[in-house]
């Protein structure tokens, strides 16, 4: 499944310096032992750093590594099965680490937003016919997919996944991050560092490719019932018989108060935005003297439905009494760097 909304907001985000972050997990592997990651394939006995490795049918410990990389130290290496995954057959292969303490229920108080981070090589595998792919996924205990990212080998085709509300459904989509609502493909032999953050407070997931300059906010379901259980790296083969190695590195999971959304940390935090629900006028202001240059909303197909332009003001107004009832997202552009919040238009 995939859906024509993509991102609107083209821009690169900073995420160091989080105030308040509560580290979850924080992974190099420079401590492993270069070998298997784990002699357990049934995803109940852990193995190194406590991942636990699951493959259904078949598999073997080798495809689960912990390997030297000549400019990363040690990373992890996740291999495709070679036999393709049908629904009678699922060969996929799976790779996690539970989060510590309790999980998600037990964060610090105002930590809403969960923030996955991690890097991947894209490799070079672009064989006619090989249709493989990997992902890393945010999951509720009963496997309901909160989001997450897919990378496809062949083509190197890289996109979002969260579920958002189709004629009133919710339903999982992909989520394009290419110019024009298109697909974005990744170059080959490269390290990407990639992120995404589930915002719990605002019914926002955020994607970020700060060496692609793109990031993003996509409202999604009602988050109050998902909460996240596991997060999990997974390698498919669909279509081939050939094996293909994912590598990853600098693995991170973190419960933040709020969104680091530019070079210089403006943070939404430091914006009002009332009254939500609106009629008509919107305030937007802040006690931080940040700058308002341009405000721009959208619906939630991603569609422009109101620009305007400020001089350099800390507290402006919109008006938006002509649009429909419904959620609607605004991008404030600033000195510092663009924020984003969710409203309701009554």
């Amino acid at each position: 499944m995939k859906t024509k909304l993509f991102l609107s907001s083209l821009l690169l985000l900073s995420l160091t310096n989080l105030t308040n972050a509560q580290s979850l997990i924080d992974e190099n592997f420079d401590n492993y032992t270069i070998g298997n990651l784990s002699s357990d394939l049934s995803g109940s006995v852990p193995g190194q750093g406590n991942w636990l490795t699951e493959v259904q049918i078949g598999g073997k410990f080798p495809d689960f590594q912990i390997k030297s990389e000549n400019t990363k130290g040690n990373i992890l290496q996740i291999t495709t099965p070679i036999t393709p995954s049908t629904q009678t057959n699922n060969s996929a292969k799976f790779a996690w680490k539970n989060l510590p303490g309790g999980g998600w229920q037990n964060r610090n108080s105002g930590n809403d937003i969960l923030r996955v981070e991690f890097e991947f090589y894209t490799g070079n595998s672009r064989g006619v016919g090989v249709e493989a792919y990997h992902r890393n996924i945010t999951s509720t205990a009963n496997g309901t997919i909160i989001a997450g990212f897919q990378y496809e080998t062949e083509t190197g085709r890289f996109r979002g996944m969260t579920r958002l509300i189709i004629q009133g459904v919710p339903d999982l989509k992909f989520i394009l991050f290419g110019s024009n609502q298109t697909d974005l493909y990744l170059k080959p032999d490269t390290w990407v560092k990639v992120y995404y953050q589930i915002d719990y407070a605002n019914d926002l997931v955020y994607f970020q490719i700060p060496s692609e300059n793109i990031a993003g906010s996509v409202p999604t379901v009602s988050l109050k019932n998902d909460q996240p259980a596991q997060i999990y790296f997974a390698g498919y083969m669909l279509q081939g018989n050939m094996e293909v190695p994912m590598q990853y590195d600098n693995y991170k999971v973190s419960a933040v108060k709020s969104a680091s959304l530019s070079t210089n940390e403006v943070s939404t935090t430091d914006f009002n935005v009332y009254p939500n629900p609106v009629d008509d006028i919107i305030n937007i202001t802040n006690n931080e003297n940040v700058l308002v240059e341009k405000i721009d909303v959208y619906d939630t197909n991603s569609r422009l439905i109101l620009t305007k332009n400020f001089d350099n003001k800390s507290n402006v107004q919109i008006d938006l009494s002509f649009a429909k009832s419904g959620i609607y997202m605004i991008h404030i552009k600033t000195d510092q760097g663009i924020l984003f919040k969710k409203i309701m238009k009554k």
